[in-house]
């Protein structure tokens, strides 16, 4: 059986750790099953069948070691990825856990540019599917300029590279649109973007919303600084403010977490 899609399993012992990796994981478009030792871990991985499995390497009745040696022994389970987590800081730790089976390390707190990085590498690249940027579900009134006419539309996912757009009659793709992005009561950001490909009401029912997926082009390094900052705040400030310890940390960390840098231009 093939991984449920979109669901990821968390493990942890800290309840802190599942709180706000659960919060930040949902922001990304996950759903979230939390565990707090192996035997239960091993248990959920059987039932839901995840598309990632992120574990504590260090968990209270077994390791992490003994986890995935577990799912590996398993022909169901086997094929499940696996990001390992420890406070370690040694690029041995990260070659350790990739020896014994790990797909990426991740070193607590974790950077949300490395989470981000091991999602790609686990989840998306083995189905040819590239998300070099950082999306976040957002509903967000944009005003849309295309042809000459003026549309207030509503975005439902934003990255630093596109966004997907809400409309019942989308532009056709390859259609050319200038958009403003308000980040703040005060300040826009004014981009310019391309349609790539739209969604008919024909679709699907709810979850498959018509629109169309606009990727931005020729953006100015100041524009593109600024969405990148509002794209981080959206998805991380409140929880990198209001954490008891660190948990989540903006930014990049050390080499060991996933790369992400697989041939392709998917952003939503």
């Amino acid at each position: 059986m093939q991984p449920r899609s979109k669901t990821v399993l968390l493990s942890d012992s800290n309840k802190t750790y599942l709180m706000y990796m659960g919060l930040l994981l949902k922001r990304m478009g996950f759903d979230v099953v939390p565990a707090t030792n192996g035997g239960e871990t091993l248990r959920l991985a059987e039932e839901v069948r995840p598309s990632m499995l992120i574990m504590e390497l260090d968990l209270p009745d077994m390791s992490g070691k003994e986890v995935l040696r577990r799912m590996k022994d398993d022909g169901g389970l086997s094929c499940i990825p696996v990001a390992l987590m420890s406070t370690d800081a040694l690029t041995e730790t990260a070659e350790y856990c990739r020896q014994i089976g790990g797909n990426a390390y991740l070193r607590k707190p974790v950077m949300l540019g490395d989470l981000h990085g091991a999602i790609q590498d686990c989840v998306f690249a083995p189905s040819g599917i590239v998300r070099r940027f950082i999306r976040v579900d957002i509903n967000l009134k944009v005003s849309v300029c295309h042809d000459g006419k003026g549309y207030g539309l509503y975005a439902e996912t934003i990255s630093e590279g596109g966004m997907f757009i809400r409309k019942k009659d989308p532009f056709p793709a390859g259609a050319m649109v200038d958009i403003i992005i308000p980040v703040t009561r005060e300040d826009n950001i004014f981009v310019t973007g391309c349609v790539i490909y739209t969604k008919g009401i024909e679709c699907g029912a709810i979850n498959c919303m018509p629109g169309m997926a606009i990727e931005f082009v020729g953006m100015s390094g100041q524009d593109a600084r600024a969405l990148k900052e509002f794209v981080s705040i959206l998805i991380a400030e409140d929880i990198i403010d209001t954490q008891e310890e660190e948990v989540v940390l903006m930014g990049y960390g050390k080499p060991g977490g996933g790369t992400g840098e697989h041939a392709g231009n998917a952003f939503i």
